[in-house]
């Protein structure tokens, strides 16, 4: 479409005329006179006239074309592939979508990539006049709604931060179709202004489909190409050990993401607040991920305060990760059983004895006037019977987000047993009574693999063959997704199923005493107790980290509220908040957080709980949105070509004066031509 920057010379057009009416008013009429004998000449004359008056004809032509093409040339007209054309004069709708997620804290050159961005908004918002209406939107900083500021000259763009947060881009592109709904003005205009690393899930289709429709010129601010992109970013970080004890190594497994188009080698070192537990060097493949393993030996119980740490590069932020971890310094165990066997109780009472692990035994008959929140385990062993009251005691200790685990004896049915499971975990599990038919036949159970060995850590020799001792009967069970061990015909004889979201009921196919098996006898039996109680009473609560801008919930057994809990961000001061009071204890909510790190939730001056917050690994998300080939008419910029003047360029597309200045010269050496050739001189 061809538009005018300068149209006010346009009506000069009319002088084109000009050579016109000056020919018409200068012709003479021709007077006849008559001359005998020349016949020849008459012949050859009017073949001159004719050619002279072709002539005449082209040079007025040539003039009238000279004076058009030259007022074009002062016109300065341009041309654009847009279908709308750009008036200067009419108003504008102009929506930018500022990229502030956390990548564009990269630092590429003096200043931040965000910086540039910052400084590139404040010299195209200088661009538009009084008149027009213009929006930026950007990611959302504390909140989950994005932000949108109406620009004016007052706005202190220097001021504005990144965000931490992996936005919903198509939430913003949605944004900007509205904006140009509600604001309808003669020209519309969208600037995207972004590090150019805007994950594909983070723009759903129909976004796409509005950018790809969108009335509207497009402009995309390409800050920093992909290929000059130096970065290894913390992907994810967690405690693969499953048992956390003192004085026992605890692994944590670390992977890294490569960003660059290099392979890097990089350190991890693991840290204690300023203390450096652990390092490994690695090397991660250009565009690719590898994983390393960091041990360190807890010498302390209580909290942790753990961060994974990589070298520097061009982006800082993600090469922290942030991890709490809790190891208690004394778990409440309450063991239920009437009459245990002494093998039993012996077992139970070294536990107690020597590890973190405090073991209260009591019977049926008492266990009612337990105050159950002060445990953080209960055991069941053969229970008498299955009451109303009594599950309903133990549905109690399950909302509080607490384990159970159910050892069967012969005093119940499998129905009694049903009753219970129904209730906790809403399946029957037992079926019948498994019996060896030969006193001298007996079952064994199958050696653990992987993840699922609870014996993991028992033996220095990973791959120890374990001796299992002899069952002589057992209950048949419902075989669970994941049963944690096996009989050798793989029916299951310790099962783990949900009870809710934080609580587990532990299930054992078989008793724990000698009627059932030889198993109170074995040199394994104590570690295996130790384990199963030991993850049993704090693998829910042994970490607790989340992801910026994620609601997060935090829970304190607790029963009575208090009103002097505070929350310690990493930076900043602390402040009041009040928690709520469920069946599981104190609850307290969080919107979500902007700033990764740990944090503290004091009562008084006393530490209670403490948390991480880490960035989204949804930021390096690939594929990326590739902008450039969203849409033909698409203009790109980077920071080396964009300015004030090429964003003026772009809005009226590419100027054609040179051309008609050229064709203006064009016409006046063809009409010299002409002449030359009417006056029959030498060309």
């Amino acid at each position: 479409m061809l538009n005018f920057i300068n149209s006010l010379v346009l009506p000069v057009l009319a002088a084109a005329l000009i050579p016109l009416l000056l020919h018409l008013l200068n012709r003479k009429k021709l007077k006849i006179i008559p001359f005998s004998s020349v016949r020849f000449l008459k012949e050859l004359q009017s073949k001159r006239i004719r050619q002279i008056k072709l002539y005449q004809i082209l040079i007025i032509l040539l003039r009238m074309l000279f004076v058009i093409f030259l007022v074009l040339a002062f016109s300065r007209p341009a041309v654009r592939s847009f279908f709308l054309t750009q008036s200067s004069s009419a108003k504008t709708t102009a929506v930018f979508i500022l990229d502030n997620s956390y990548s564009m804290q990269a630092q590429k050159s003096v200043q931040p990539v965000f910086d540039q961005a910052k400084t590139i908004l404040k010299d195209i918002l200088q661009t538009f006049g009084e008149n027009d209406h213009i929006s930026v939107l950007t990611a959302p900083s504390q909140t989950s709604q994005l932000s949108e500021v109406n620009y004016t000259e007052s706005e202190d763009v220097s001021q504005w931060k990144v965000s931490n947060f992996s936005p919903d881009y198509s939430i913003l592109f949605l944004k900007a179709k509205e904006i140009f709904d509600n604001f309808p003005n003669y020209n519309r205009e969208l600037y995207i202004i972004s590090d150019n690393r805007i994950p594909k899930n983070a723009v759903n289709d129909s976004a796409l489909s509005v950018l790809k429709k969108l009335n509207a010129q497009i402009y995309f601010v390409n800050l920093a190409p992909r290929e000059s992109f130096d970065n290894v970013s913390i992907d994810t970080a967690y405690i693969k050990t499953r048992l956390i004890e003192l004085n026992k190594p605890t692994e944590l497994s670390v992977t890294l993401k490569n960003l660059s188009s290099e392979e890097r080698e990089t350190s991890v070192s693991l840290f204690e607040d300023q203390t450096r537990l652990a390092m490994q060097l690695i090397n991660v493949p250009a565009q690719g991920t590898n994983q390393v393993s960091l041990f360190f030996t807890p010498s302390h119980g209580g909290f942790y305060r753990l961060k994974a740490e990589i070298e520097d590069d061009d982006l800082l932020a993600d090469n922290n990760y942030y991890l709490s971890m809790f190891i208690p310094e004394k778990v409440e165990v309450l063991y239920v059983q009437n009459q245990p066997p002494i093998e039993l109780k012996e077992a139970l009472n070294t536990i107690s004895s020597r590890t973190n692990l405090k073991i209260k035994q009591t019977d049926y008959s008492r266990w009612y006037g337990e105050a159950l929140s002060d445990y953080q385990l209960l055991a069941l062993n053969d229970p008498p019977q299955i009451t109303t009251t009594f599950l309903a005691h133990l549905q109690q200790f399950a909302d509080a987000g607490r384990d159970i685990i159910l050892v069967p004896g012969l005093g119940l049915s499998p129905t009694d047993y049903n009753r219970l499971t129904e209730r906790l975990v809403k399946k029957k599990l037992f079926l019948q009574l498994i019996k060896a038919k030969d006193p001298r036949q007996f079952f064994t159970l199958k050696q653990p693999t992987g993840e699922n060995n609870l014996l993991a850590g028992v033996f220095l020799n990973r791959a120890a063959q374990i001796k299992w001792p002899e069952f002589y009967m057992y209950f048949k069970l419902i075989s669970s997704p994941q049963p944690v061990l096996s009989f050798e015909n793989n029916d299951p004889f310790l099962c783990r199923l949900k009870i809710n979201k934080f609580s587990n009921l532990w299930i054992f196919g078989s008793g724990l005493s000698a009627e059932w098996s030889r198993f109170p006898f074995d040199g394994l039996f104590v570690p295996f107790l130790h384990q199963l109680f030991t993850l049993a009473s704090n693998e829910e609560r042994r970490t607790l980290n989340f992801t910026v801008g994620s609601p997060i919930s935090i829970y304190l057994n607790e029963s009575e509220l208090q009103t002097d809990y505070r929350l310690s961000p990493p930076r900043g001061e602390p402040f009041t908040i009040i928690p709520k009071q469920t069946n599981r204890g104190l609850r307290f909510d969080f919107d979500g957080f902007n700033q990764p790190g740990h944090y503290q939730i004091f009562q008084g001056s006393k530490l209670v709980q403490l948390f991480s917050v880490n960035l989204s690994k949804q930021e390096w998300a690939e594929p990326f949105v590739d902008f450039t080939k969203l849409r033909s008419d698409l203009i790109t910029f980077t920071p080396n070509t964009i300015s004030k003047d090429a964003i003026k360029k772009a809005r009226i597309g590419q100027e054609l004066w040179q051309y008609f200045l050229a064709l203006a010269l064009l016409m006046l050496v063809l009409e010299m031509w002409l002449i030359k050739k009417l006056e029959g001189k030498p060309v």
